[in-house]
């Protein structure tokens, strides 16, 4: 018979190990060049042939000295079509540096270059994974690349990381209300149809959650990247910026969800806003803070105003559950929310401000207006009922008129919205009506209270604003 094949493989000394990993350092270099390159149809061919044959001989080689790569690894750096993607180049990368990391260790040499490089690759396979939608994949690697990148201490990447990962939260976070709308809208017409109370959606508890680990993974990069700053000045901007925008983001999603307990008026649904309130507060608050390092007046101005209305919303609440409890903390949150919107309307945000600065005040005061208004009992039964019970209704009155004039005082002079006006001039016609709407019910409301306390001089003259205010709302030129 012929000569049997032989089937040794090759033994590897230990004099050889750290040759083998440079070599597969090299080889995890190749393969993250072809992803870099788009593929195998963007380099010469020459190249993925050289590299698959060096992962071979590596893989036989490695295999005979002991070495193994990863589990979760081990598929794709055997498969003939890993070569023909992008994903598949970079998976093939990781696996020799893994292998070259597992021979170091065997020589005892800890290279935080090699780590390095590791943590570059599995940073490239989740952003591959977060593009083509596998999210969990993504959140893997870029939980490994985290790994990597501490191990290495390289704080500025692995801030990066970070920041990948608060995008795989965000990109959850935004499945989660495109299902939202899908459903709303599959049912709405139906609601309608059937003569049903049309309520705003609450946003879900999944939601929530996903934003608050978006805001909380950001959060940590700002905080990475902060002794730096002075090294990378523009990233840590953005990554500030962006904590602020995530922060603004949770706040308004759970200060929307409080807005629907509320008008559900549920008793289990209180319970459960209180905590979320708590954790709106902290984030408006945040936001505000992370706007003003920004020096960003006209968005800390916004979360000031949002900060108050949360507080609004609170204490109206509290004041609907009546008891002697009830009344207490809702006093207190109607403190908290006029210190907010003082300084919503500070001197510098009403005087050389800018335009959006000008309407962010005036719907303040809308705010306020409104809020006096509702808690006034405004209504002929509630004006007469008051007329005995002394002047605390009528200095709610009066102090809800105060802040609608102020209101309608800002937006003096801003052009009226035409038919074909932009966002910002229909807003400014939203803000105008509404304060005059306002301000309408308040005078109805005061004159009422006025002419039951007997103060009659003080009711002409409250009329006369109110025939001034309802004749500038029909001449368009007096306004």
């Amino acid at each position: 018979g012929g000569a049997k094949a032989s089937t040794a493989r090759p033994r590897c000394s230990v004099r050889s190990l750290p040759i083998l990993a440079q070599l597969a350092q090299q080889a995890g270099d190749t393969w993250m060049r072809l992803s870099e390159a788009g593929g195998d149809a963007a380099s010469p061919a020459s190249e993925p042939a050289q590299a698959s044959a060096l992962r071979d001989w590596l893989s036989d080689t490695l295999t005979a000295g002991g070495v193994a790569p990863l589990p979760s690894l081990a598929g794709a750096l055997g498969s003939e079509t890993a070569a023909l993607s992008r994903a598949g180049n970079v998976q093939d990368a990781c696996g020799c540096y893994y292998w070259a990391l597992r021979l170091s260790d065997k020589v005892g040499a800890d290279p935080p270059a090699l780590v390095r490089r590791l943590g570059g690759g599995l940073n490239q396979r989740g952003r591959l994974a977060l593009v083509a939608g596998e999210l969990r994949a993504a959140e893997a690697s870029f939980r490994d690349a985290f790994a990597a990148f501490s191990h290495a201490s390289d704080p500025v990447n692995a801030a990066l990381v970070l920041v990948n990962h608060a995008t795989v939260c965000r990109s959850r976070a935004r499945s989660k209300q495109r299902a939202r709308s899908s459903c709303r809208s599959a049912t709405l017409q139906a609601l309608v149809a059937a003569g049903a109370a049309v309520l705003e959606e609450v946003p879900s508890a999944e939601e929530v959650e996903q934003l608050a680990e978006a805001a909380r993974q950001q959060r940590r990069a700002v905080d990475a990247i902060r002794p730096l700053r002075g090294a990378q000045p523009s990233f840590y901007l953005a990554s500030v910026r962006q904590l602020a925008d995530d922060e603004r983001e949770l706040g308004l999603t759970l200060l929307a969800a409080i807005e629907r307990s509320a008008e559900r008026g549920a008793e289990r649904g209180a319970e459960r806003a209180e905590p979320a309130f708590g954790r709106a507060a902290e984030s408006l608050g945040r936001a505000q803070a992370l706007n003003e390092e920004l020096g960003e007046a006209a968005r800390a101005q916004e979360m000031a105003r949002w900060q108050g209305f949360l507080y609004l919303v609170g204490a109206r609440r509290e004041r609907g559950g009546g008891g002697g409890r009830g009344r207490t903390t809702a006093s207190s949150r109607l403190t908290l929310a006029l210190r907010h919107y003082d300084r919503a309307l500070s001197p510098p945000a009403e005087g050389s401000a800018s335009a959006a600065m000008e309407e962010c005040a005036a719907a303040c005061r809308l705010d306020l207006a409104t809020f006096y208004l509702s808690s006034s009992g405004a209504g002929a039964g509630a004006t007469a009922a008051a007329g005995t019970a002394g002047g605390g209704h009528r200095a709610r009155l009066e102090s809800g008129l105060t802040h609608a004039r102020a209101g309608l005082s800002l937006l003096q002079g801003r052009p009226v919205a035409s038919g074909g006006g932009d966002a910002d001039d229909s807003l400014v016609a939203s803000l105008r009506r509404d304060l005059a709407d306002a301000a309408e019910r308040l005078l109805r409301e005061l004159i009422r209270a006025t002419a039951v306390a007997g103060n009659s001089s003080r009711a002409e003259t409250l009329k006369e604003e109110y025939r001034a205010l309802l004749s500038s709302r029909t001449d368009p030129k007096s306004r």
